[in-house]
């Protein structure tokens, strides 16, 4: 691994933080595609779509 980026966010009670690296010469994975669009408060979905 060559390079490492750290970055934080927060959205009401959630707490998120990416450690993104760069320069892996083999095993590189990318994790998440689809961007989060609803947020669920007592099971019930806010926002996007709900499955």
């Amino acid at each position: 691994m060559d390079d490492l980026a750290v970055a934080s966010d927060e959205y009401r009670d959630v707490w998120v933080t990416a450690l993104t690296t760069a320069g892996v010469e083999s095993n590189a994975l990318r994790t998440g595609i689809d961007r989060a669009s609803t947020y669920e408060v007592d099971g019930v979905f806010e926002g996007g779509w709900a499955r």
